[in-house]
């Protein structure tokens, strides 16, 4: 059975009004991903911080259940599913 590994995300403001567009940011396996998309169908918390990201949602997944893709002329996004 292969371990979960936590990643957390959060909405960007300041990315998102430099390109004109929603962006979040998702921190998983010590990688950095900008974000257009994000879709979640696991189980996540929430947890409010003193320093900017100031709320952030947090989860666990597994690697074979963390997608990327790519839509709509190259705008990025996530799946993280649920265990088959």
């Amino acid at each position: 059975m292969k371990t979960p590994y936590r990643f957390w995300f959060y909405f960007n403001p300041r990315l998102s009004k430099s390109i004109g567009m929603p962006q979040y940011t998702l921190h998983y396996r010590k990688k950095v991903h900008n974000l257009h998309k994000v879709l979640i169908d696991v189980s996540v918390w929430s947890t409010e911080r003193k320093t900017y990201p100031y709320y952030i949602l947090k989860g666990l997944a597994k690697e074979n259940n963390v997608n990327f893709f790519k839509y709509e002329g190259g705008l990025k996004g996530v799946h993280i599913c649920k265990d088959h």
